[in-house]
């Protein structure tokens, strides 16, 4: 197909005709007050907080008049609302990425996610956003990895664009703060509380079933892009071995990766069982007398129960390779193996270590009640909690620079080094020009210079795309200035060098 027929073509696909009905959506239809979108793992997961906060609306009469949707992703779309249905949830759910989803995204008042909602949303005034996140991380986020910085940008603009974050600890709160460089982007709220999966945790410790020791594991997935699952054969041979080894009063239910579940076949095994998918994640795990895991953020939450946590780091040096942890292994007080021989033996034996201590470091943050307490604040005009603070704000105002990382990158980093003296630099570039110079961003001083990858498409009618070819187009930037920085305002806007009118349009729409 010729090039000029391609491009008109996908002027007209799917997606674009949705993006530009949300564009429509957001610009003219008003927010319904009781409208309420709840998304969990992007609509991947039942198992987590959002899900919890899900059957606390559901199973509260106060909540009764709330038009509450429930995204799942198109892969899951007709299993998740039967699963749903068997657990007693009758709610509406939503496919990421339809037509029906982004009207849902531009007209609900309240939305709540653990992770980041798509790079096309656009905050409206009006809309109240709740970001859980998914656990308290282990492994090193936003510009502390060294790979992955440029990665951060989609993420950090959901966090900054919150106007709660739920942070169980202290140190989490500053990690978040610092890695996603909220200084100066969020004016948002820290809530501290616990996680509402963990109330399951809070209960007596049941049993499985029938006297036997129950164990999960809960690996993490290995391998991104190319390398996407491929440690499943290693797992394997790791299980052949665990299920000789197990008891016949012992049974180990193991959590995969879809990737995974996809290559091992767990019908082979006599001790082995996938964990069940008819009840929540964490309500089973609150019935296991032990976890095996290894660089997840679960370690951290299986201790409120008062089981036993195992680490089986089997490919720690090569892992660690290519990711890195906030928190050495050894600094964790859990038992760590390295066969699978020992894996069966510490799984045995009684626990070792101060595991109330290990909780209350973790958890200064109340658990108890947590769903409760969020729902009575974002739809019943609840009372502010407790602890309840803004995230820290820059000590400096904020300049943004941009930049497409094509000239002498010690010289701008001179330059942002100079300005940050009065300012807090913000550095923005294209998400795409970014690969090959993780490294000068990750060097970067964090205490003197953040950056933010810009990601996203423009929201544009067919008449406006012309215009912004031609260098104008002012209400598309204004609002993809929204989209991009929500409430924030820069004291300083400099286009350090660049041609990408795309970008170069939405920076002066910032000054």
């Amino acid at each position: 197909m010729p090039n000029p027929a391609r491009k008109l073509t996908s002027l007209f696909a799917p997606h674009q005709r949705a993006l530009r009905a949300y564009r429509g959506w957001v610009d003219q239809l008003p927010l319904d007050p009781r409208a309420v979108l709840l998304e969990q793992q992007n609509g991947l997961t039942l198992d987590g907080s959002v899900y919890c906060i899900l059957r606390e609306l559901l199973s509260d009469a106060r909540y009764a008049g709330f038009d509450v949707r429930f995204v799942v992703n198109e892969a899951r779309a007709e299993r998740f609302p039967r699963e749903l249905a068997s657990r007693g949830l009758a709610v509406r759910t939503v496919v990421r990425g339809t037509s029906e989803y982004m009207r849902a995204l531009a007209t609900s008042s309240v939305l709540v996610t653990d992770n980041a909602l798509p790079p096309y949303y656009v905050k409206r005034p009006g809309q109240t956003l709740l970001n859980t996140w998914h656990g308290i991380p282990l492994k090193t986020l936003g510009r502390s990895e060294v790979l992955g910085a440029i990665n951060v940008g989609n993420v950090q603009r959901n966090l900054a664009l919150a106007d709660f974050l739920l942070m169980p600890n202290p140190v989490m709160e500053e990690r978040f703060v610092r890695d996603y460089m909220l200084r100066g982007l969020s004016k948002g709220t820290v809530v501290p509380l616990g996680y509402p999966r963990n109330e399951a945790f809070l209960g007596a410790r049941g049993a499985a079933g029938d006297g036997c020791r129950s164990y999960a594991w809960l690996p993490t997935f290995r391998g991104v892009g190319d390398q996407r699952g491929q440690g499943a054969s290693a797992l394997v041979a790791m299980l052949d071995e665990l299920d000789q080894l197990l008891r016949d009063d012992e049974m180990l239910y193991l959590k995969l990766h879809l990737v995974e579940q996809q290559q091992v076949d767990l019908g082979r095994y006599q001790h082995i069982l996938p964990s069940p998918t008819d009840c929540e994640l964490y309500d089973f795990l609150a019935t296991c007398d032990a976890l095996v895991t290894d660089y997840s953020s679960v370690l951290f939450d299986f201790p409120l129960g008062g089981g036993k946590v195992v680490l089986f780091p089997y490919d720690e040096e090569t892992y660690l390779a290519e990711r890195g942890l906030y928190d050495p292994l050894d600094s964790l007080p859990f038992p760590q193996v390295q066969s699978v021989e020992e894996l069966a033996r510490e799984l045995r034996a009684p626990i070792g270590y101060d595991n109330e201590a290990f909780v209350r470091t973790c958890w200064s943050s109340p658990t108890e009640g947590a769903a409760k307490v969020l729902c009575e604040r974002l739809l019943l005009d609840g009372a502010p909690l407790a602890g309840e603070h803004p995230v820290a704000r820059a000590e400096k105002p904020l300049a943004l620079v941009y930049s497409e990382l094509g000239g002498d990158l010690e010289a701008l980093r001179g330059e942002l080094l100079k300005l940050s003296e009065t300012h807090l630099p913000l550095l923005a570039f294209p998400w795409g020009k970014g690969r090959g110079h993780e490294r000068f961003l990750y060097e970067l001083p964090a205490d003197k210079v953040a950056f933010v990858p810009l990601k996203g498409e423009l929201l544009s009618t067919l008449p406006e795309k012309a215009l912004v070819k031609l260098g104008k187009g002012a209400a598309v930037f204004a609002l993809d200035r929204h989209r991009a920085f929500g409430d924030a305002t820069f004291d300083q806007v400099i286009i350090h060098d660049g041609s990408d009118q795309r970008w170069i349009g939405l920076i002066r729409a910032c000054e």
